[in-house]
């Protein structure tokens, strides 16, 4: 599982790695933008990014909300905000929709990144 969630994060990371590329307040935006968990949903394949008819995407967002690469990015997220250093001002931030619509989009690499380290150098997330 580790691999394949490398890989899901690696393309995670690909789709919103251009901050023209990323969004807040939709999973997939009219222009094709991505939120964090929108670009979830494309990485693992849940729906494609052109998908941006919301009620194509609503009917899989309780599959894409509770996928190990989300579920696995908001413990992430959890034990960052708990950590006064890394997010000093977002400690009621906990889920990776209310993470992504109330950062900034540096911040939102910089878990992925996060992420991606922890799982190359064999630690669990």
């Amino acid at each position: 599982m580790t691999n394949t969630m490398l890989n899901d994060l690696t393309a995670t990371r690909a789709l919103i790695a251009d901050s023209r590329d990323w969004d807040r307040g939709m999973l997939v935006s009219p222009s094709g933008c991505l939120c964090l968990l929108g670009a979830v949903g494309v990485a693992t394949g849940l729906f494609d990014r052109v998908c941006i008819d919301e009620a194509r995407v609503i009917p899989v967002y309780d599959q894409l909300d509770q996928s190990p690469v989300a579920t696995a990015l908001a413990e992430l997220i959890k034990v960052r905000a708990d950590d006064v250093h890394q997010f000093p001002y977002k400690r009621a931030t906990t889920t990776v929709i209310s993470f992504n619509d109330n950062s900034l989009h540096v911040e939102v690499m910089e878990l992925l990144d996060d992420a991606i380290d922890r799982l190359q150098k064999g630690e669990a997330l």
